[in-house]
């Protein structure tokens, strides 16, 4: 019988939602209602230590995308 993860495809670092979360929040994103959609909440920012699911990461990062119309964030120039 395979072992079963805790999440679906794997966590992932921080270190990525506190990046995107602060980046957006600078170019007027309503950062904690995103991550509150993911299923996340504030708590979570900041962090270091901490891992998320993969997928939530994901999910965060395509909001982000989709808000602002952008997939470089406005980092591109």
């Amino acid at each position: 019988m395979p072992v079963r993860r805790h999440f679906e495809y794997g966590s992932a670092s921080n270190h990525y939602i506190t990046a995107l979360y602060h980046a957006a929040a600078e170019r007027g994103v309503d950062s904690a209602r995103l991550l509150e959609l993911t299923g996340l909440n504030k708590s979570v920012v900041d962090k270091p230590d901490q891992r998320v699911p993969a997928e939530k990461l994901a999910l965060f990062q395509k909001l982000i995308w989709d808000d602002l119309g952008d997939e470089s964030m406005g980092l591109s120039g």
